[in-house]
């Protein structure tokens, strides 16, 4: 075994406890490694901060990541006299060590421990604003006694994968939606040709479970990129004859992939599920998202017509902001909403003849602009979307009526005409 810094981990354990290794093993298995994952470490030196802009969502870390590798361990080893690292290493203030196993859905399961105030703890920097440089990396080994195996003192400490049967057997008697994607994603990222081949079968039964699992086995190789060509020609065929709403409404989710690549033949029969429920009309605009042929805009102005709220709120959103075409029939069907009943369907309509600058829009929200009050915050975002300066004086007019107040109308007020007076 060669020992140097890599990309992998080890964690060695000798006496029953573990150490950090940048080991590489000349013995490893490409086969084992299918049934197996192993956990990885990543030691990171803290160097400073740093001014970011960027915000994102981090995952959140967990405490136990199973076969012993937990953080109440990890940190009373590390905190012991005894060194966990095969190299030289002293810690430094600042100091972040991640372990962290793979996982299917998750992408992986991780969690970090911080070098403060000469201990180690949970913990970890600001993950956008540090400067930070590797101090090493590598997987996890495990000590075992010599009187069980003299030829061998340590072993991979790994987590075994299901087998495909197992994940099969599971997504067949488990009834929650969520695990069974979990199981599809699994099953797709390890075993796609099998996948493909088990779909095929399915989507043939009689059982409707056993049928929309195969739908969803299509689906989740559709979206992983899996010979997207002929998965589409299948998903296309399967449509022309289902009759059971919710396997249409899940074929036709799938097709906001690509979208733009759809033939004419495609389109014009995902048009026919237009007077289908609610949730086929749902997933048809979300396959027509930011596809703005004359078929599918005169889907999404009937779909603004329609009773369901939420159906009528996404029809006209996606006229209004999503779609950049501007038609005569978008803007009379954004015309036809701008006093409806819902105020975020108003909201759409107005906003997007405002971006389209719709002459008549203008006087519009100058009649609005008369009597705004506190909730007129939708007026003076369509008045700045509209970017006109001849708006100025109707603005300093309410500025002038507002001023006593105090208000935050009158601050909303006040950028407005700020944003007005700074177009060029």
């Amino acid at each position: 075994m060669a020992c140097k810094l890599s990309l992998s981990i080890k964690i060695c354990i000798e006496n029953n406890r573990l150490i950090f290794c940048s080991c590489v093993d000349e013995e490893e298995n490409p086969e084992k490694d299918k049934l197996v994952d192993y956990y990885t470490w990543y030691l990171t030196k803290y160097l400073g901060s740093r001014e970011s802009s960027i915000r994102g969502k981090i995952m959140m870390p967990k405490k136990d990541l199973g076969n012993g590798i937990n953080l109440k361990n990890i940190l009373h080893q590390l905190n012991s006299e005894i060194n966990c690292f095969d190299f030289e290493y002293a810690p430094s203030e600042g100091d972040c060590l991640q372990v962290e196993i793979p996982h299917a859905i998750e992408r992986f399961r991780y969690f970090k421990v911080l070098f403060i105030n000469n201990k180690w703890k949970q913990g970890s920097n600001p993950v956008f604003a540090s400067v930070t440089e590797e101090i090493a990396s590598g997987r996890i080994k495990r000590s075992i006694s010599k009187d069980l195996n003299p030829s061998q003192t340590t072993v991979w400490v790994t987590s075994a994968k299901n087998s495909i049967e197992t994940l099969f057997d599971k997504l067949f008697t488990d009834s929650s939606e969520e695990t069974h994607w979990n199981y599809i994603t699994e099953l797709v990222q390890r075993e796609p040709q099998i996948c493909l081949h088990k779909a095929a079968s399915l989507v043939s039964s009689n059982v409707l479970k056993e049928k929309i699992i195969g739908i969803k086995l299509f689906i989740k190789l559709y979206y992983s990129k899996y010979d997207t060509e002929r998965i589409l020609k299948i998903l296309f065929h399967l449509l022309k004859s289902e009759q059971e709403n919710e396997i249409i409404s899940l074929l036709i989710s799938v097709m906001d992939i690509d979208n733009k690549n759809l033939t004419d033949n495609q389109i014009d029969l995902l048009c026919t599920f237009k007077n289908h429920n609610a949730n086929i009309k749902f997933s048809l605009m979300n396959a027509f998202s930011e596809l703005a042929t004359e078929k599918t805009i005169d889907v999404y102005i009937e779909l603004s017509n329609d009773k369901n709220i939420g159906i009528k709120q996404t029809a006209i959103y996606n006229l209004a902001e999503v779609i950049e075409t501007d038609t005569d029939e978008i803007r009379k069907a954004l015309w036809d909403k701008v006093l409806d009943t819902d105020q975020k369907t108003r909201s759409y309509a107005i906003l997007g003849l405002a971006k389209r600058k719709d002459e008549k829009i203008k006087d519009f929200l100058i009649h609005k602009l008369e009597s705004i009050d506190h909730s007129g915050t939708l007026i003076l975002e369509a008045i700045e979307t509209l970017n006109d300066k001849s708006l100025i004086p109707f603005i300093e007019n309410q500025i002038e009526k507002h001023k006593v107040y105090a208000s935050h109308l009158h601050k909303w007020l006040l950028e407005t005409l700020d944003t007005l007076k700074s177009v060029k």
